[in-house]
């Protein structure tokens, strides 16, 4: 009895350390500055010509970066004016799990750590090139202001961040990859409030500015593989833009017409969907206005 009783309170201790480590994790979502550090040397491809000068930028720096929140790839602050979002690649994903590096002791699979690690420096890889090429081939519809990719050398200095418990951490931006981009409203959280005012008629204005920003970035040859309509992209003030662009590819294919139909209807059938989730009551109007204006930027192609 004594002893079931001894186990009982050793799992009772456990499972309530688990839940404390838990809660601070929660808590802090997670963010150190030691997850946005990286150690990847100078690439000259990741130089970005036509950048603003470091002198116009400077300035927005001073005051400190609030806490915004995380995405799978990135760690975002907004600022004080709230006009601009910081965002920090989570470098993280980069280094090896733990359960990876007791793997690579095993003998045989040496070859299998190492493509890991490849393929993590090939997600990186390709989450800077989506940010590249929406940069270069329509900076408007991105939103983005200025792409930190390569260690520079006492051009911005430090900026301060506050996490969600309110700590502050001085980041130096010089050797640190950042990305500054406007801050837009969601899609979702615009809708919300449109329909939440009654505004039926602005709120399929902006449905229909969305759709007709992807057939546009579709003929310029750009692809957002994440299909996150709803979540990723938005609007700063009247102008609809991606607002994660880890996905964005470059893809000849879908300047298509058939082809960008096709994903045209994807993206539409997100919006459809979160309609029938949220407001039900509205959900035949918008989606019969949802694939007229389909049908009509489809039929224009």
């Amino acid at each position: 009895m004594k002893s079931k009783f001894l186990l009982f309170l050793g799992i009772s201790a456990i499972a309530f350390t688990l839940k404390g480590i838990y809660s601070i994790y929660q808590f802090t979502n997670d963010f150190k500055v030691e997850y946005i550090t990286t150690h990847l040397t100078y690439h000259p491809e990741w130089d970005i010509p036509g950048q603003p000068s470091f002198n116009e930028l400077k300035p927005l720096f001073i005051k400190p970066f609030k806490y915004l929140g995380k995405g799978g790839q990135a760690y975002a602050f907004e600022s004080d004016d709230g006009k601009y979002v910081l965002k920090f690649v989570k470098f993280k994903f980069l280094q090896p799990r733990l359960k990876h590096q007791l793997i690579s002791w095993i003998p045989f699979f040496e070859d299998w750590s190492i493509n890991e690690r490849e393929r993590r420096l090939r997600k990186f890889n390709d989450f800077y090139l989506g940010y590249k090429q929406a940069f270069d081939i329509n900076r408007l519809n991105s939103g983005l202001v200025y792409l930190h990719f390569n260690p520079t050398f006492s051009r911005f200095g430090s900026v301060e961040l506050i996490d969600r418990k309110g700590l502050k951490h001085l980041v130096d931006l010089d050797q640190t990859i950042f990305i500054l981009q406007k801050k837009g409203e969601m899609l979702n959280d615009l809708l919300t409030r449109l329909l939440q005012q009654g505004d039926i008629k602005t709120a399929k204005a902006k449905i229909k500015a969305m759709l007709e920003m992807y057939v546009h970035h579709y003929k310029m040859g750009l692809h957002d593989l994440g299909y996150g309509v709803i979540h990723n992209t938005g609007f700063v003030e009247d102008l609809p833009i991606h607002v994660d662009l880890g996905k964005m590819t470059w893809d000849e294919e879908i300047t298509i017409p058939k082809n960008y139909h096709a994903d045209l209807h994807i993206v539409a059938g997100k919006i459809k969907e979160w309609m029938s989730h949220f407001y039900p009551a509205l959900a035949q109007e918008f989606h019969q206005f949802i694939d007229q204006e389909v049908s009509l930027l489809t039929e224009a192609s």
